[in-house]
């Protein structure tokens, strides 16, 4: 599988490489790695201090019927030009949250035709984290189809 396939369906930019993909329990999971140099987002500084990681794992959207994850490391940073630790959240989800952008797309799109409930079997999800979605989203993000 080519990186440039994780950009075009899953809407991962530049930066992260294709790893691998496994199936779990009826999912597909894709392993992604990030290529890009840590820099510190006051000073653009590359002095910067690796303090472990965290695995995280994001629902994106589907493939057919099979529901989809994108998993990666996140690595935990020490800033030394502005003293701050902190995890590096990536770009292609909201930060704090369990699935990409995309995702949310997705959900808010099918909600002007859909109910939550045939919404979150459709995707394979629960209930909260649909209304989740919907709640959390602004005006200005709603997907308008024709």
């Amino acid at each position: 599988m080519s990186t440039s396939l994780l950009y075009h369906a899953f809407g991962i930019t530049e930066g992260y490489k294709y790893q691998v993909t496994y199936y779990e329990k009826g999912t597909v999971v894709f392993k992604i790695i990030p290529t890009k140099p840590y820099r510190c987002p006051c000073s653009n500084s590359r002095a910067v201090i690796k303090r472990g990681t965290r695995l995280r794992r994001l629902m994106t959207v589907p493939i057919g019927n099979k529901t989809c994850f994108i998993e990666l490391k996140v690595q935990r940073l020490a800033y030394q030009a502005c003293e701050k630790l902190r995890f590096i959240s990536p770009c292609f989800a909201p930060r704090h949250c369990s699935y990409t952008h995309e995702f949310k797309r997705l959900v808010l799109s099918l909600s002007s035709s859909m109910t939550i409930k045939a919404l979150a079997g459709h995707l394979n999800t629960g209930l909260d984290l649909v209304k989740d979605i919907q709640k959390n989203t602004s005006k200005s993000d709603i997907v308008y189809s024709l």
